[in-house]
């Protein structure tokens, strides 16, 4: 049964961004305060340690736990030049995408230790001392379908060519079946990737490279991560993680089962309206866009047409078109995840804006439908700050704590 416990994260703005002071965020936790409990506020990442030291104050003087919010494999670049960047099967750097001008998705190479020492460099020169009880770590992954086709057919990097010899993998199959991907080729014209089977996080397909390939990108990030993770650790700080819905998270290198054990909580970002990265609906036209290649004719655009129908089969998974993200599937994959011995919060959308027109209705029908799943509770995502109070009116309401019906607080 889940347990409805209730975190809530506000963005500061990226690293180099001030949009947000401490009077304006204290006041909107006070005034969330008096209708729902909080265990855990996520804040990040802008470097104010002026904001920091007067919102941690204030959540310690009310026993509510306190993260900084950190990317660890993306934005490195915007305080640290000497960085290494993910380079593509065809030898260029994978493709950034830019959300907001102070987050531009640009990913590194999780198999270059100078981007892990560039990150942990980050932390004690911007956030260290101010008092945060854990690290909330986001962009733990290699980049996904939205950032091109490359960000997925990465990395090629010496230490990954390195990392490819130790792990028994033919680069030149490797890059020559991405290339019959690029051409819509070899069957893929018709087929995302040759899949054949999807069952809790792993795919399975017709060809065998890619597991191994998928698998050589999951041990690379839980490797990296076990260093980031003991880092914290080791100075007494908790920590959580930021992934993909597992059925996405496969592809950016996220294996749920190698993450569990490393984290004190993971927040699978189920974002089911969400039409930005990270977002379901999203992520899943990416993925079939990039992988189902289409010259404009008819014919092509039948064949994605097919290729979707088939993807979401194998998934199990009924295609909601325009609408919100299946709640049965989303509620299968928490399912999985909360199985894995470490606690899971769901992240859904409070903030609404044009990437994520979230509303009343819609959060009353996911919480709603995930109340059997057995995990923790929710983290409101991703900027208490950007939320309605009708929206947060609709969580007090599913909670018992307050009116359900819109109305604000």
């Amino acid at each position: 049964m889940n347990k409805e416990e209730i975190i809530v994260q506000i963005s500061t703005g990226g690293y180099l961004e001030h949009k947000v002071t401490h009077e304006a965020v204290c006041g909107k936790l006070m005034q969330l305060l008096g209708t729902i409990a909080v265990s855990k506020v996520i804040i990040g990442w802008s470097c104010s340690r002026e904001l920091y030291e007067h919102v941690t104050g204030f959540l310690r003087q009310r026993g509510i736990e306190c993260y900084l919010w950190l990317p660890v494999f993306s934005e490195t670049g915007v305080l640290k030049a000497d960085t290494g960047k993910l380079v593509d099967d065809t030898g260029t750097e994978a493709e950034s995408y830019c959300l907001t001008e102070g987050e531009n998705f640009e990913f590194y190479c999780p198999d270059q230790q100078r981007n892990i020492t560039s990150f942990l460099q980050i932390y004690e020169e911007h956030f260290d001392g101010l008092g945060f009880d854990g690290v909330f770590l986001d962009k733990i992954r290699y980049g996904s379908f939205s950032n091109g086709l490359g960000g997925v057919f990465s990395c090629f990097c010496p230490a990954c060519m390195k990392r490819y010899q130790e792990c028994g993998i033919d680069v030149d199959e490797l890059k020559h079946q991405m290339g019959l991907v690029r051409d819509g080729a070899g069957g893929y014209g018709e087929q995302v990737l040759g899949i054949t089977a999807y069952d809790k996080g792993n795919y399975t397909f017709a060809h065998p490279v890619w597991e191994k390939f998928y698998r050589k990108k999951a041990e690379d990030i839980a490797r990296a991560l076990k260093t980031v993770t003991g880092y914290f650790h080791a100075r007494g700080m908790k920590v959580g993680m930021d992934t993909f819905a597992p059925y996405l998270a496969y592809f950016a290198g996220q294996d749920m089962k190698r993450l569990a054990p490393m984290a004190d909580f993971i927040k699978p970002m189920m974002y089911r309206i969400t039409n930005a990265p990270a977002g379901m609906p999203f992520e899943t036209d990416c993925l079939i866009r990039e992988t189902v290649r289409c010259n404009g004719t008819q014919m092509d655009v039948d064949a994605r047409t097919r290729a979707r129908k088939a993807f979401f089969e194998v998934l199990g998974c009924h295609d909601t078109g325009t609408e919100a993200f299946d709640l049965d599937f989303t509620a299968r994959e928490l399912t999985y995840m909360a199985g894995l011995g470490v606690p899971v919060y769901c992240g859904i959308e409070v903030n609404c804006n044009e990437a994520a027109p979230s509303s009343p209705e819609y959060l009353r029908e996911t919480m709603e439908g995930l109340k059997q799943v057995d995990m923790e509770g929710y983290v409101l995502s991703w900027d208490l700050m950007g939320a309605t109070d009708g929206n947060l009116a609709a969580v007090s309401g599913h909670l018992g704590a307050g009116p359900s019906d819109g109305r604000p607080f």
